[in-house]
């Protein structure tokens, strides 16, 4: 996993849709993985996101909120960690997505990691 005891992480169980439902229902199947997300690793995502919006590349938006539109081009070339947004780009929802293999999957449905 790359991860020590110190590190901060993430716990996670996700079940893909039910396939008699449809490709995009909201039932979950029977099947559950448990992926294990480095924080780190979510902040990177989040800025990398972040300053590839700023330098035009990708969609601004989250749809549930507001549509999602092109990013505006900025003469914003870094971004550092205490970064808190400006005026343009807003809402910044990011179209890279993080992703994980997970460590472990299940033949049942899990709904919840204690």
């Amino acid at each position: 996993l790359g991860v020590t005891a110190q590190d901060d992480v993430l716990f996670a169980v996700f079940s893909t849709s039910d396939p008699s439902e449809g490709e995009y229902s909201s039932k979950p199947s029977r099947k559950s993985a448990l992926c294990v997300y480095h924080l780190k690793s979510i902040r990177r995502k989040f800025m990398e996101n972040i300053q590839n919006c700023f330098r035009g590349e990708g969609d601004r938006g989250l749809d549930f909120i507001s549509p999602s539109l092109k990013c505006v081009n900025t003469k914003l070339t870094q971004i550092g960690e205490d970064f808190c947004g400006l005026d343009v780009n807003t809402p910044l929802g990011g179209t890279d997505p993080i992703s994980q293999k997970p460590v472990l999957k299940f033949a049942t449905q899990l709904t919840a990691v204690t």
